[in-house]
C-alpha cells in the first residue's frame, strides 16, 4: 500500500496486537508517526491490546499518557478496560 492512511496503520497495529506481537505494534506506531498520519482513538485500543498480550505494561503506561496528552484523546470506556485487562495479566504473572 503505497498511501496508508489512519485505517489502515490501525489496522496492522490490531493484527499484530491481536497475535501477541506488541513490540512489533509499537514499530508501526512509529512509522505512522513518521509518515504524519495521526492515530486515533481506536488506534489506542489496538497499542494497549498489544500491550496487554505481550505483557508491556511500562508501554501501556506510557502510551496511555500519550494518546492523552499528545494526541488529545479523551479516554473511553474500552481505553480504560484495556488498561485493566493489561494490569490484571501482568498481576497473573507475578503470582
Amino acid at each position: 500500500m503505497p498511501n496508508k492512511d489512519t485505517l489502515a496503520w490501525t489496522s496492522m497495529i490490531s493484527v499484530l496486537a491481536l497475535h501477541g506481537f506488541g513490540n512489533e505494534a509499537f514499530d508501526i506506531f512509529r512509522q505512522m508517526e513518521t509518515t504524519g498520519v495521526k492515530p486515533n482513538h481506536v488506534t489506542f485500543v489496538g497499542l494497549l491490546s498489544a500491550c496487554a498480550h505481550s505483557g508491556l505494561v511500562e508501554k501501556g503506561r506510557w502510551c496511555f499518557h500519550v494518546m492523552k496528552r499528545v494526541y488529545l484523546i479523551e479516554s473511553q470506556l474500552y481505553h480504560y478496560a484495556s488498561m485493566v485487562d493489561m494490569l490484571s495479566r501482568a498481576r497473573l504473572i507475578c503470582l
